[in-house]
Order: C-alpha cells, then sequence, then structure tokens
C-alpha cells in the first residue's frame, strides 16, 4: 500500500512539471512579452496565407499600403522596435519582412 502512494505522487510530480513546460511553451508563441508581433508568429505564417488568417494571427495591421487583396500590410509592436511587412497578392500572402527599426 506504501508503494501505491509513492507512486501516485511521482505521477503528480510528472503531471506538474509537465503542465508546466506546456504553458511555457504556449506562452513563447505569441513572443515572451505578449505582443503577437514577433519573429515567432512571422515564421508560423505560410507563403499563400490569406489575409483573415494572418489577422488571426498577428491582430489588426498597424497601417495597410494600397488595396485589401493586393497590397501590404504592416504591424508594428507595442516596443516599436520592429516592424511586420506582409505583402499579399491576390488576397495571399506573397512576402513577408521582419524589419528592426532605427
Amino acid at each position: 500500500m506504501k508503494e501505491n502512494g509513492s507512486v501516485i505522487r511521482v505521477g503528480l510530480r510528472v503531471l506538474a512539471i509537465a503542465t508546466v513546460m506546456v504553458m511555457l511553451i504556449l506562452s513563447g508563441c505569441s513572443g515572451t512579452d505578449g505582443d503577437p508581433v514577433s519573429k515567432g508568429n512571422l515564421e508560423n505564417i505560410e507563403e499563400g496565407a490569406t489575409v483573415a488568417e494572418v489577422k488571426a494571427i498577428l491582430g489588426e495591421p498597424t497601417e495597410v499600403l494600397g488595396g485589401a487583396d493586393t497590397g501590404h500590410y504592416i504591424w508594428l509592436r507595442k516596443d516599436r522596435t520592429h516592424v511586420i511587412n506582409i505583402g499579399f497578392e491576390n488576397g495571399k500572402v506573397g512576402i513577408k519582412q521582419w524589419i528592426k527599426r532605427k
């Protein structure tokens, strides 16, 4: 009976460690500071993604240059250090850039 208690305690520790690891991994998905405008999120956007798919990851753009389906969408980080520029052609991602501001 004593062995069952030890097994349960070890199992609970493993579960707690796994939960913390998952939380740390998920918090890194949007950048370390919670800003969705991150290099990691940009890397998750695939060529050919739609405007709606990109907005679901990055949120609303700071600025749109050109038309809704063909143009450049700009996202500025909250700390204003970097910009994401995504060029759309016929509503699909054509180019994407991570730009450090001076």
